[in-house]
């Protein structure tokens, strides 16, 4: 997406983060503004992600211009965790699923789990550390991927993203220190989110603290035949059918 089209269709979600931005430091206000020169659509995902997840939990700044850090920590339940936002460009999402951006043009398409564990490996070498569970926010703008990609079954088919296979065919955790992937799907009214969870993360994260939002999680883990899941949604213990 040109810088044109991000601000026409996402220019208010972006000024409001800029000036979120902005309460701590003009610096980090200025950082931003290059990035969505430079970078619009992966910058819109920034804000975007921020706009979605401040109607949910306290959002506050984690990320500083001299150490990094996730992008986001929030509060919920009385608990911490932290959020780190990236984007699958348009034009990406269409090439490696063969969804098109325009609504109600499309055929066949391809699972999204080459999409997401691509981004997970690319992300979660930059995430680095942090004093709580850290989720990764990936946000689509291309509508079609999103609407469709961001089901509950397409989602099943990708949640190998969070292991590796030995030869002998045990399946071994993979990217402990990342707690789980949120994904959000933009474009219409209603933001698409749907969640998944790692099996074996260092620091768990439980789908209470985002209460709106369903979560994927395998059942059992580890697997004693085929991947099998269930969903939560609020109440860990609780499954939900999405």
């Amino acid at each position: 997406m040109e810088i044109v089209d991000v601000f026409r269709s996402y220019g208010s979600e972006i000024d409001s983060y800029a000036r979120w931005l902005g309460d701590g430091g003009q610096r980090m206000r200025d950082d931003f503004a290059r990035r969505v020169q430079a970078t619009p659509e992966e910058s819109a995902a920034e804000a975007l992600a921020w706009s979605f997840l401040r109607t949910h939990v306290e959002v506050f700044r984690a990320e500083t211009r001299d150490r990094g850090g996730p992008d986001f920590g929030c509060r919920s339940a009385g608990e911490e965790f932290f959020v780190e936002a990236t984007s699958i460009l348009t034009e990406t999402g269409t090439k490696k699923t063969g969804l098109p951006a325009d609504i109600g043009k499309g055929g066949a398409y391809a699972p999204p789990f080459e999409m997401l564990r691509h981004k997970v490996d690319d992300k979660y070498r930059q995430v680095g550390r942090a004093d709580g569970p850290i989720i990764l926010a990936i946000c689509v703008l291309n509508f079609t991927v999103g609407a469709v990609s961001f089901r509950p079954f397409p989602i099943e088919l990708s949640m190998p993203l969070f292991y590796n296979r030995e030869p002998s065919g045990v399946r071994v955790a993979s990217v402990p220190s990342l707690s789980g992937v949120l994904l959000l799907g933009f474009g219409a009214e209603e933001v698409r989110a749907i969640g998944m969870l790692h099996p074996a993360a260092e620091r768990p994260f439980c789908s209470n603290w985002l209460p709106s939002v369903g979560f994927c999680q395998f059942d059992p883990w580890p697997p004693t035949g085929d991947d099998t899941f269930r969903w939560v949604r609020g109440n860990p213990s609780r499954v939900y059918k999405p």
